[in-house]
C-alpha cells in the first residue's frame, strides 16, 4: 500500500487473501498488464492521463475540492475466513465517519464491538484513540491502516490523477459493461516494494471510475485486490460509491466478497 505519493506516507487501498496478513514475505504481486513496457509508451500515456481525468470529472471534479469535509454513517462487513483478518475490532463493525477532504485526517467512532464508544483518530499523520473524553496517541497499524483506506476508496477518482505514471491498457468487457481499463502508478512502471499498481475500469457508459484493481503492498508483499464502486449517488455535485465491495479480482462475483464497506447518510461540510 505505502501512499508515499499522498501527504501522510501510508496507503492504498485494502484487499485481503486469506492468510494476507499474517505473512508478508512471498513474491511481488504485479498486476501490470503485458501490454505496458518499461519503454516510454507516449501515446498510452497521454490517453490514460485523459481519461482518469474525464472519470474524475464525471464523478464531479473539483467539486469535491471545494468541500472541507465529510460525514457518513459506515458498515464494514467481513466474511467468511477474512474475518480473521479483520483490522477493525468487530468484524462487521459500524461506525460514523469524518474526513477532512483530500488529506488523511479523519476519525471513525466505533459503535459495536468490543471497542464500542471509542473512536479512532489520524491527525497530521499521527494516531490517536478517544474513550470517555480522554484521548491517547496511537501507532495501532490496523487504525493506521484502516482510516487512510476508508479516505482514499472516497475520493478514489481524484486520488488516481495524481499518479504520474498513467496508460492506456485496453478495452475490457465485465459481465455485461464495457470499460476502458488504465494502469496507474508512481515512481517505476515496473511493479516495486515502495509503490502501489491501479488497474482503473473507467465504465464506457457512464464515464465514472466504477472498479479498481490494486496492490497492497502496506499489507503484503503479493497481496492485491478488486474494489467494486458500487451505487454511485450524486451528493451534492459529487459522485459517491455508497456500496464497495472488495473481491480478489474485476471479475469476480459479488457474493464472493472479501469485505464489504457500506455507507449511508452522506453530508459534505458537516456543522459541529
Amino acid at each position: 500500500m505505502k501512499f508515499k505519493h499522498i501527504a501522510l506516507g501510508v496507503g492504498g487501498a485494502l484487499a485481503l487473501a486469506a492468510a494476507a496478513f499474517a505473512i508478508a514475505g512471498g513474491p511481488l504481486a504485479d498486476i501490470k498488464p503485458d501490454v505496458i513496457t518499461a519503454e516510454p509508451q507516449p501515446e498510452r500515456q497521454a490517453r490514460g492521463a485523459a481519461l482518469l481525468q474525464s472519470a474524475y470529472a464525471a464523478a464531479g471534479g473539483d467539486a469535491l475540492l471545494g468541500h472541507q469535509a465529510a460525514r457518513f454513517e459506515f458498515e464494514d462487513v467481513w466474511s467468511g475466513m477474512a474475518k480473521m483478518f479483520s483490522p477493525w475490532p468487530d468484524p462487521e463493525q459500524r461506525a460514523t465517519v469524518t474526513l477532512t477532504t483530500h488529506s488523511f485526517d479523519s476519525m471513525a467512532e466505533l459503535h459495536n464491538g468490543p471497542a464500542a464508544g471509542t473512536t479512532w483518530g489520524i491527525e497530521g499523520g499521527a494516531g490517536w484513540t478517544e474513550a470517555g473524553a480522554v484521548r491517547t496517541p496511537s501507532d495501532d497499524p490496523n487504525l493506521l491502516f484502516m482510516l487512510p483506506t476508508v479516505h482514499y476508496f472516497v475520493e478514489m477518482p481524484q486520488r488516481l490523477t495524481e499518479a504520474p505514471i498513467t496508460r492506456w491498457v485496453e478495452e475490457r468487457t465485465v459481465g455485461d459493461a464495457r470499460y476502458d481499463v488504465v494502469y496507474a502508478t508512481w515512481d517505476s512502471v515496473l511493479a516495486h516494494d515502495e509503490h502501489d499498481q491501479y488497474l482503473a475500469f473507467i465504465s464506457q457508459a457512464t464515464g465514472r471510475l466504477e472498479k479498481v484493481q490494486y496492490t497492497v503492498r502496506e499489507v503484503g508483499r503479493y497481496v492485491s485486490g478488486t474494489g467494486h464502486l458500487d451505487d454511485q449517488r450524486l451528493v451534492g455535485d459529487v459522485w459517491i460509491a455508497h456500496d464497495m465491495v472488495v473481491t480478489q479480482n474485476p471479475d469476480d462475483p459479488l457474493d464472493s466478497a472479501l469485505h464489504r464497506m457500506v455507507l449511508s447518510d452522506f453530508v459534505w461540510d458537516p456543522a459541529g
